[in-house]
């Protein structure tokens, strides 16, 4: 396909732009700003599906433009998703912070209660999320607090924050332990790093490090193999939130025993 000016107002996808909700995409194309010396080479506008999204409260449609020596960034139209593709969503970016180190739902706060009745949150990573079970894996040394406070009240609550979004998941439900000897726990051993198998040959966390030594020969024998753990959250709900400057929105989302979506509604920020 040949070149086609910018002043000569890329006539040829003109009925494609106007046709298709983009009279913004066209004002900037054709507008009084727009430079006559760049040449325009290739214009490709798509949908992008929700399995994509990464901003959960839009759907982005992007117009992409190269122009001789330069590329012109994507232009983004919003719309408003209906309340099944925000909870997809949610889970979709879940899913891709287990496997993405730079996600920004990579850490959560981990909230549970002791045994004096008194809320307890940290921040833990994220290893696995999966949408149709509406599970979230984390993993842990046995010895640690929040393992005992599990065993002793499995209620928990998950809270993920992306600041560059404004967004906020919020999810209930409940946590088990899978601990040395379970199939799970090995599984997961067997997939982590030398680096991140060599954080568990310290001594109990939280404890004082004066016996460190002691704690590491005990347990580095098998790379702290015996001392990891691994914590499977089932969530029973989601509340989402999503800070936006003309109106926040918030919805409420619950699932069934078969993990399935069994209501979901707006409710008042």
């Amino acid at each position: 396909m040949g070149p086609y000016s910018l002043d000569r107002r890329v006539s040829h996808y003109a009925p494609a732009l106007r046709s298709n909700w983009l009279p913004r995409m066209w004002q900037f194309l054709t507008g009084p700003t727009a430079s006559t010396r760049l040449k325009l080479t290739r214009l490709t506008w798509r949908t992008v599906s929700i399995p994509s999204i990464f901003r959960a409260d839009d759907r982005d449609v992007h117009a992409r433009w190269s122009c001789v020596g330069s590329t012109i960034a994507p232009f983004h139209w919003r719309l408003k998703l209906t309340l099944i593709e925000l909870d997809k969503a949610a889970w979709i970016n879940l899913e891709r912070a287990g496997t993405d180190s730079g996600s920004a739902l990579r850490y959560l706060n981990f909230c549970t209660v002791d045994r004096d009745g008194h809320p307890q949150a940290r921040l833990v990573v994220l290893r696995a999320a999966n949408r149709e079970d509406r599970t979230i894996e984390i993993h842990t040394d046995i010895r640690s607090a929040k393992w005992r406070e599990v065993s002793a009240n499995p209620a928990v609550t998950v809270l993920a924050f992306d600041a560059a979004r404004g967004q906020q998941l919020r999810l209930r439900g409940k946590a088990e332990r899978h601990g040395r000897g379970s199939p799970k726990a090995a599984d997961a051993w067997d997939r982590l790093s030398p680096w991140t198998r060599s954080t568990y040959t310290g001594g109990p966390p939280g404890e004082s490090s004066a016996d460190v030594e002691l704690e590491t020969a005990s347990a580095g024998g098998k790379e702290g193999k015996f001392v990891f753990g691994v914590i499977v959250f089932q969530a029973f709900q989601l509340d989402w939130f999503q800070l936006k400057r003309g109106g926040n929105r918030r919805a409420m989302f619950l699932y069934g025993s078969g993990s399935e979506l069994v209501d979901a509604r707006e409710i008042n920020p």
